[in-house]
C-alpha cells in the first residue's frame, strides 16, 4: 500500500481552488438573500440592462462605469445615453445623446442628466426636448419625475401643440403627463395664427382645453386688444370670461368692465359692473352695470343705471335711462334707442320723456310718450318732439301734436 502523498504546492491550489468556489457560492447567496430582501421589502432597482464596457475604478470615481451604448431601467422607464456613472445608491449620472422613454407615454433627451432613485427624479441640462402625443417642449434644464410624470423646467423653455401648433414660450413651467396639465410662469406668451396672448401666469389643461390666466394679461388679435387680470378660454366651448379691470379696445371702441364674458359659438358677449363703451370715432360713452352685444344683428345694450355721454368741443350731453340700445345703420352710424323714464341733459338744453331715438348720422334727437324739454327760458311739450343739433347746438325744433309752449 502506497502512502498519499500530497505536496505543498498542490495542498495550496487545492485550497486556493475551494476558496474560490466558496467565495462564489457566498457571493452567489448573498446576491440572491439581498434581491429576495428587496423583493420582500418592496425596494425598487436600477436595473443593468448592457453597455459595451463595464468598468470599476475606485481611484476615478466611485461608481461602474458604463460606456458605450448603456441601456437601465428603472419602473418601466428605460434610459439609454453613451456613458454613465452608476453608483451603488442606484443614482447614476449619464453622458451624451441622453434618452428617456416610457413606451407609449413619453420620451425625453438631453446632453447631461442625474437619476435619483429616491426621487424617481431625472434632472437633465442643455438641449432637453420632451415630446408626448399631446406637445414638444425644448428647455436647457429640466427635472422630470419618471413616477409622476411630472416635468418642471426653468431658465426659458418652447412649447409647440401638436394639434393646433401654437407656440408658447415661458421662463418657468410645469407639466403633468398624466393629467395633460400646463402651469407656466413668468413672461409667458402664447402664439396662435389668430392672436397672440402674454401674461404672467397662465395653465391649461389638454383634456378640458380650458386656459386660465393670472395676473396682467394682454390678448391682442387681428383687429382688438384684450386686457384683463385675471380669466379663462374654453376652447371647446369657444367661451371666454376676462375679469379684473377687463379692457377690449377694438378699431372704433373701448370696453371696460369688471368681468366681460364672451361665447363665440353664439356670438354674444356680456359685461358686468362698472360697464363703459366708449366710441373713439364718434365721441360718446355708454355707461351702465350690466351690458349685452350681440354679434349677429350687430346690437349692444346697457341697462341698470345705463347713461350716454356725448362730448362735444365745448360741452357734453347728458342721457339717462332704464335701457340704451345701438344699431348701425346702413352707413354705419350708431342710432341709440333709450327706454323708460328718459331724460336728457345738457347746460343749455334738458328734457325727459318715455322712449327716444338719436341718430348720430345727421345728429336727430326724436322724443315720444309725453315729452317735455326746457329749452333757454321755454318749457315745450308735444305729442312728439324732433330735435335738430349740430356741433351740439339745438338748430332747429319739429313738435307734432298737441304743440304747446311756455316762455317765461
Amino acid at each position: 500500500m502506497h502512502p498519499i502523498s500530497i505536496t505543498t504546492d498542490r495542498l495550496n491550489m487545492h485550497f486556493n481552488y475551494s476558496n474560490k468556489i466558496v467565495a462564489l457560492i457566498l457571493l452567489v447567496s448573498a446576491i440572491f438573500f439581498s434581491e429576495a430582501l428587496c423583493a420582500q421589502q418592496g425596494r425598487k432597482r436600477v436595473k443593468y440592462i448592457y453597455s459595451e464596457v463595464l468598468d470599476y475604478d475606485k481611484s476615478i470615481v466611485d461608481a461602474q462605469r458604463l460606456i458605450g451604448k448603456v441601456q437601465l431601467e428603472y419602473e418601466g422607464t428605460m434610459f439609454y445615453c453613451d456613458s454613465a456613472y452608476l453608483y451603488a445608491n442606484d443614482d447614476f449620472d449619464a453622458f451624451s445623446n441622453i434618452r428617456i422613454v416610457k413606451s407609449g407615454q413619453f420620451f425625453v433627451t438631453g446632453d447631461v442628466g442625474h437619476f435619483s432613485k429616491q426621487n424617481s427624479a431625472a434632472t437633465l441640462t442643455n438641449n432637453i426636448t420632451l415630446r408626448d402625443d399631446q406637445m414638444t417642449l425644448n428647455t436647457d434644464h429640466l427635472v422630470f419625475n419618471t413616477a409622476t410624470e411630472v416635468a418642471n423646467y426653468y431658465g426659458g423653455g418652447k412649447i409647440v401643440s401638436n394639434a393646433n401648433k401654437n407656440t408658447l414660450t415661458s421662463e418657468r413651467g410645469i407639466y403633468n403627463s398624466k393629467t395633460e396639465t400646463f402651469f407656466f410662469r413668468k413672461y409667458v406668451v402664447l402664439k396662435n395664427p389668430d392672436y397672440e396672448v402674454k401674461c404672467d401666469t397662465m395653465q391649461y389643461n389638454n383634456g378640458t382645453e380650458v386656459t386660465h390666466f393670472f395676473g396682467p394679461t394682454t390678448i391682442t388679435g387681428d383687429d382688438s386688444e384684450i386686457y384683463c387680470e385675471n380669466g379663462y378660454y374654453n376652447t371647446k366651448k369657444d367661451q371666454s370670461r376676462f375679469g379684473k379691470n377687463a379692457t377690449v379696445r377694438s378699431e372704433k371702441t373701448i370696453l371696460k368692465g369688471d368681468s366681460i364674458f364672451y361665447d363665440g359659438k353664439k356670438g354674444i358677449g356680456e359685461v358686468f359692473k362698472n360697464v363703459t363703451i366708449r366710441d373713439t370715432t364718434q365721441n360718446y360713452i355708454i355707461s351702465g352695470n350690466y351690458g349685452k352685444h350681440i354679434e349677429k344683428t350687430k346690437e349692444s345694450f346697457v341697462t341698470q343705471r345705463a347713461l350716454l355721454t356725448q362730448i362735444f368741443d365745448k360741452d357734453s350731453l347728458y342721457m339717462h335711462a332704464d335701457t340704451l340700445k345701438a344699431l348701425p345703420d346702413s352707413a354705419g352710424n350708431n342710432i341709440i334707442y333709450a327706454y323708460h323714464h328718459v331724460k336728457i341733459f345738457k347746460p343749455d338744453m334738458q328734457g325727459k320723456c318715455d322712449s327716444l331715438v338719436y341718430t348720430q348720422g345727421d345728429s336727430t334727437m326724436r322724443m315720444y310718450y309725453q315729452p317735455v324739454l326746457w329749452h333757454m327760458q321755454n318749457q315745450i311739450t308735444g305729442d312728439s318732439l324732433t330735435l335738430y343739433t349740430a356741433s351740439g347746438k339745438l338748430q332747429s325744433l319739429l313738435v307734432k301734436g298737441n304743440a304747446f309752449i311756455i316762455s317765461d
